[in-house]
């Protein structure tokens, strides 16, 4: 694997949505309707089935911030609400030993609502879960700007892949991320089980509502017609193992348990979380936190799951 450089709809795409960020958006939430059938089927899956079947994507946050101005993220530097903190290294191995209890076979992603390499644990901790998780996948995306030469190559080849976020108000790459790719391209073996993706963002985009707590977009009050599947697919571990409902949850109000008192599988099957899915579909209304949030996916979750987990059934 080498480096790509990357942009959703490429240079018009990145112009729509720096001029027209209401309508990109619109648009973006058109094209994921399209794909509702597929996400009822899967949930409609989950609820039916009595197996302890395993999420897609375990968001592991191990500090809870973040170094970037982004407009649409409340866990940007100029907006941030919440206490620091930063998870102990023993609950760390903890929820590492509860994945390789089941033998995970998802995603591990190392961030949730912040810049992972505010950590300077993360390339230790990779390599940790690399060696307890054979069959896991492992993901971080990151804004590029705290990443060094050597940073990259101590992550190499543990990580199967990681995004770089290049937020820019030019379709340009940044000057960290020149040195990422040049160095990445340069030493295209040591990074031949990592792959590496450069995505060229707009800084000042116009996204989801995050539940009510993106800076640049006010609250919706139309409730969401639609369902949510993130509460069938996530684990969301804030910094001091709370499982929060999922990563719209910046303010960390939500608790659906904690992984120091029960093990992470159990928690992903109790009565919580199971009452939670029950009440999301076929739409969000059940829910307070949820009813006005206009996140929405289709894509990712669905397609790994397709393509993996169900041939491991």
């Amino acid at each position: 694997m080498s480096v790509n450089i990357t942009s959703y709809g490429g240079r018009l795409g990145f112009a729509f949505r720096k001029y027209f960020p209401k309508l990109s958006f619109s648009g973006y939430l058109l094209l994921n309707s399209l794909r509702k059938k597929e996400a009822e089927d899967y949930i409609k899956k989950c609820l039916e089935t009595n197996e302890r079947y395993q999420p897609i994507l375990v968001h592991i946050e191990t500090i809870n911030r973040c170094n970037a101005t982004c407009s649409f993220c409340p866990a940007n530097i100029n907006d941030e609400k919440r206490p620091y903190s930063k998870m102990d290294y023993e609950l760390f191995m903890k929820i590492i030993n509860d994945l390789a209890d089941i033998n995970y076979r998802g995603i591990v992603c190392f961030f949730l609502n912040n810049e992972p390499f505010m950590d300077n644990r993360i390339p230790d901790m990779v390599k940790v879960a690399r060696d307890k998780l054979p069959n896991a996948t492992l993901t971080i995306y990151t804004n590029g700007t705290l990443l060094t030469k050597e940073k990259l190559n101590s992550i190499a080849g543990y990580v199967n892949h990681l995004r770089i976020n290049n937020y820019n108000h030019k379709y340009e790459l940044t000057e960290s991320s020149k040195m990422i790719y040049e160095h990445v391209k340069q030493n295209e073996v040591h990074f031949k089980n990592t792959k590496v993706v450069i995505e060229l963002r707009y800084s000042g985009e116009y996204l989801s509502n995050r539940a009510g707590s993106a800076p640049n977009k006010a609250e919706s009050a139309k409730v969401m017609s639609s369902e949510c599947i993130l509460p069938f697919t996530d684990i969301s571990i804030f910094p001091d193992g709370t499982i929060g409902l999922c990563s719209s949850d910046v303010h960390e109000k939500t608790n659906l348990g904690n992984v120091k008192e029960k093990h992470i599988l159990e928690i992903f099957h109790d009565k919580k979380f199971k009452d939670v899915r029950k009440m999301i579909y076929p739409n969000r209304s059940g829910i307070d936190f949820c009813k006005n949030c206009d996140f929405m996916d289709r894509g990712a979750r669905l397609s790994y799951f397709k393509a993996k987990l169900s041939a491991n059934k």
